[in-house]
């Protein structure tokens, strides 16, 4: 919010929500991901694809997430914001 304030402009809404979805599998996560158009933009990532070996470490560790439903949490912090310039 500060960047806001700090850019010339004046905040007039601030909402900050979290939501919770599940899924039954990884695969059906980053499925959803990907229809959202979400991408990795990380400047340190490595390049080219991930390997099968990353991608299985990857799974193993999303795996301590399932809850007792057998399902697994994705959390999402949405924000609504309206600012308007000074």
């Amino acid at each position: 919010m500060h960047q806001i304030e700090n850019s010339g402009m004046s905040l007039m809404h601030f909402q900050q929500v979290k939501k919770i979805q599940l899924y039954p599998d990884v695969k059906s996560i980053v499925q959803s991901l990907r229809g959202a158009g979400v991408h990795n933009l990380q400047t340190n990532r490595a390049p080219g694809l991930t390997g099968k070996s990353q991608w299985q470490t990857f799974i193993h560790g999303y795996e301590a997430y399932r809850t007792a439903n057998k399902v697994l949490p994705v959390t999402y912090e949405v924000y609504d914001v309206i600012a308007q310039k000074i």
